[in-house]
């Protein structure tokens, strides 16, 4: 029966792997073994095992060749993996987002299997931790993680600590928390469109181009609602005069439909403000 081997034990077969590989660091183990073992391996191999290769005086040397090269190969290891600990980049996880994109592009015009969409979801964000994602990353991930309640719950109360910084960052956090919210109903709705619209961050969001779901929303919510947060509602105005990019201009229609909706004279001044922007943007 083989040893039970630990998941971070470093064996011959990974110090095989990583020259195989011709990784960086696959052409300084070759020397330090050759260098350091070279008398050793190579002598005295079962018939069938003579191979000369680097790769083959290891897997005969086994344990031998392991322990030798160990303590070299454990710091170049560890100072790799540490150096790639953290958070995963945006180009990481825009590239999901765009596996995603890909997968519905495919099948457009035919009927979607939704046990089949669940699991390349799954299968898609089987690596990532939304406890490690930025606000932004966590915002891009939005359509992956709707549908999937083990992610998107535990996102929700990621989004609810990096929604209190008071920057941009906060703003983006905001608006995907309510995004979410808006699907789970994890917490009071309103509470979270509220702290969505008043984020003292949300106009620093909207000059980079973020947190513009917030303005798509608008069109959808009830009456009743924009009716109670008309004061918030409207104060999003004036964030429009910011230097926009013209990709805002649909999400501002949206937002004209939803204060359109109002009939008091601040809400008729504010759709004329809107008119004029999208005017502007276009």
């Amino acid at each position: 029966m083989p040893d039970p081997v630990s998941p971070g034990l470093i064996t011959a077969g990974d110090i095989l792997m990583t020259i195989r590989n011709g990784g960086p660091d696959a052409a300084q183990l070759k020397q330090l073994i050759k260098g350091e073992l070279g008398d050793t391996l190579g002598r005295g191999a079962p018939t069938g095992m003579a191979s000369n290769s680097c790769g083959g005086r290891i897997m005969r040397a086994g344990r031998l060749t392991v322990i030798s090269v160990l303590p070299w190969l454990f710091l170049m290891m560890q100072g790799r993996s540490v150096a790639e600990a953290g958070p995963p980049s945006d180009e990481t996880i825009q590239a999901k987002v765009e596996a995603r994109e890909r997968w519905l592009a495919e099948r457009q015009g035919q009927d979607v299997v939704w046990e089949e969409y669940f699991a390349f979801l799954e299968r898609t964000l089987a690596d990532t931790d939304v406890d490690e994602l930025t606000a932004r990353q966590l915002a891009l991930l939005v359509p992956l993680i709707w549908d999937l309640d083990a992610y998107a719950r535990p996102a929700v109360r990621r989004l609810q600590e990096l929604a209190k910084d008071d920057g941009a960052d906060g703003a983006v956090a905001a608006v995907a928390l309510f995004q979410l919210n808006s699907r789970y109903r994890v917490l009071d709705l309103e509470a979270t469109l509220k702290q969505a619209l008043t984020h003292p961050g949300l106009g620093k969001a909207f000059e980079r181009g973020e947190a513009s779901a917030l303005l798509s929303y608008m069109h959808v919510l009830p009456e009743e609602t924009l009716r109670e947060l008309k004061g918030e509602v409207l104060g999003v105005a004036p964030l429009l005069d910011k230097e926009l990019s013209a990709d805002f201009v649909p999400y501002t229609v949206s937002y004209f439909t939803a204060v359109a909706k109002m009939s008091d004279a601040a809400a008729q001044d504010v759709r004329e403000r809107i008119r004029t922007r999208v005017v502007q943007l276009c």
